[in-house]
C-alpha cells in the first residue's frame, strides 16, 4: 500500500475525529465534496464549517475507529474504501454508526488530497459501542 496515500487517509479520518480544521484545509481538495449517509452533499467550506461551530451540541464525533481499510491507486487517482465505526452527536440526536467510507484521492504534486468522502450506511450492522 502507498505510504503517501495511507497517510492522506489516516489524516482526513483523524482531523474529521479531532474536528481539526487546519488538517481538514489542508487534506481536502478545493473543490471537494463530502456526500452524508443521508444523501446530503457539502462543499469544502461547509464540510469544514461541521466542526467551526464551537458548540459540541451542533455536531461532534466522540469516537471513530476505522477498519478494512483498502486502496487502489490509479496514478493520479486513488479510491480507498474503509468501515467507520462511529459515537457522533447532531443537534443533540445520535448520528453514530456503521458506515462504509468511499474516499478518492487526487495526487497533486507529491500531495494526495481528498476529493471526494461519500459515507454509505451500514443498516443492517449494530451500532458501535466503540
Amino acid at each position: 500500500m502507498d505510504k503517501k496515500l495511507e497517510d492522506s487517509v489516516k489524516k482526513m479520518n483523524t482531523a474529521e475525529e479531532k474536528g481539526d480544521i487546519s488538517s481538514l484545509q489542508e487534506v481536502l481538495a478545493p473543490d471537494f465534496i463530502g456526500i452524508g449517509p443521508k444523501g446530503f452533499i457539502l462543499g469544502k467550506d461547509d464540510w469544514i464549517s461541521r466542526h467551526k461551530h464551537g458548540d459540541p451540541k451542533y455536531f461532534k464525533y466522540n469516537s471513530i475507529r476505522f477498519s478494512e481499510l483498502q486502496i487502489r491507486n490509479y496514478g493520479e487517482a486513488a479510491i480507498a474504501n474503509c468501515v467507520q465505526d462511529s459515537k457522533a452527536m447532531f443537534h443533540g440526536k445520535d448520528v453514530g454508526g456503521r458506515f462504509r467510507i468511499t474516499i478518492v484521492l487526487i495526487k497533486r504534486g507529491a500531495e494526495w488530497l481528498v476529493a471526494n468522502y461519500q459515507f454509505s450506511s451500514m443498516p443492517d450492522a449494530e451500532k458501535s459501542t466503540g
